[in-house]
């Protein structure tokens, strides 16, 4: 059996908290493998796939965009106090639960991968942990020698460029495995129904995604409107900033979307305006040129080396809006050669297939197995 182990799940508040670890789960389970999930408790969408779910319970404020590094960057004051008793519950479910898997996978380095690793020690259980973005953003800021602490545990990066951050931080054993997109199966709306002056925000309102970016630089573009789909700690903020910037009957601020809901705001949209500053894989970027929407994001690493500026998408620097803004006017100025770039922004892409992805993991599972059988 499968064991995952994670901190964010889609609940029926925040429905695209945590999607890819469904996703994989039931894409293994679809592949024939025995598959079930430790997630904290939550309310659940009505049409979550079956799966053996086992929840441990966890403080209702946890349940926000992003889970629980989410509730840490709104409300550090409530959210650390509880931390000690949520890492507890959660082992707790662990060695109830996957003392008969064949291996834990953990999703994220803390707190689930921190928790797995003890319950390796305590019951022997393989480990394999996926580590992304926020997980190594952390890690780079405090010292220590962290890559050590897991020197021998398998370790799934979600690009190749989180990959060379682990190894630099002391992981040894890091293969980069990337999963399909929650859109791949979505085909690209026709060119004539978008709207060149209509912009799109997709992800978690959450500091490092820096939402009031695209609100600022969309002040300095009058023709232009603006759809934010996400929900999180900033959200009261922004529209607050947007009622101050003079532009809150140009913006629209959708609240959380499950992700079978982006693909049809794609539809309409004349380009995606992503404004991270730091990201382990940009997904809102790669949905967003496999469904054939110019792209006008942010120059950080994990984006310049996928999509390259002036020839499949307008690049900016981190932080600076008046330089997205000048973007934003590029594009609506030369609205054609926006859909060229848009068009080889989908030629370069080179993602697996789930098949691809089930696979991979499973390797990884049996080098897992074959270290904790040493």
């Amino acid at each position: 059996m499968i064991c995952h182990l994670t901190s964010s799940y889609p609940t029926a508040r925040v429905p695209y908290a945590g999607h890819f670890v469904e996703a994989l789960a039931k894409a293994q389970m679809t592949s024939g493998a025995s598959v079930a999930v430790i997630a904290p408790g939550a309310a659940r969408p009505p049409d979550s796939p079956f799966l053996r779910l086992h929840e441990f319970p966890a403080p209702a404020s946890f349940d926000v965009s992003g889970g629980l590094k989410g509730q840490i960057a709104n409300n550090l004051e409530e959210a650390l106090p509880a931390l000690p008793e949520y890492a507890y519950r959660m082992l707790a479910a662990v060695l109830g639960e996957a003392r008969t898997a064949e291996v834990l996978h953990a999703h994220w380095l803390a707190p689930s991968g921190a928790v797995a690793l003890f319950a390796r020690a305590l019951i022997g259980v393989p480990v394999v942990i996926t580590a992304r973005g926020s997980d190594v953003e952390l890690l780079e800021r405090l010292p220590g020698p962290w890559g050590l602490l897991a020197r021998d545990i398998p370790v799934a990066a979600v690009s190749a460029t989180l990959a060379e951050r682990l190894r630099r931080l002391g992981f040894l054993r890091v293969r980069t495995i990337e999963q399909p997109l929650s859109v791949a199966y979505d085909q690209p709306g026709p060119w004539g129904s978008r709207e060149a002056g209509r912009f799109l925000w997709v992800g978690s309102l959450v500091r490092g995604k820096r939402p009031e970016l695209a609100l600022e630089a969309l002040k300095q573009v009058p023709a232009a409107t603006m759809e934010i789909a996400g929900d999180g700690p900033l959200r009261k903020e922004l529209e607050i900033l947007a009622t101050t910037l003079g532009i809150e009957t140009r913006v629209t601020f959708h609240g959380a979307v499950p992700p079978g809901g982006i693909a049809p705001l794609h539809r309409t949209a004349g380009a995606l305006i992503f404004t991270s500053e730091a990201e382990g894989r940009p997904n809102a970027v790669l949905e967003a040129a496999w469904l054939g929407t110019p792209v006008i994001a942010s120059a950080i690493a994990p984006v310049a080396c996928r999509l390259r500026h002036g020839l499949e998408a307008r690049l900016f620097p981190p932080g600076n809006a008046t330089a997205l803004a000048g973007q934003m006017r590029e594009h609506l100025k030369h609205w054609h050669s926006s859909r060229q770039l848009a068009e080889r922004a989908k030629e370069s892409l080179d993602l697996p297939g789930w098949a691809e992805t089930v696979s991979s993991y499973a390797e990884l599972y049996r080098s897992a197995r074959l270290t904790t059988s040493i």
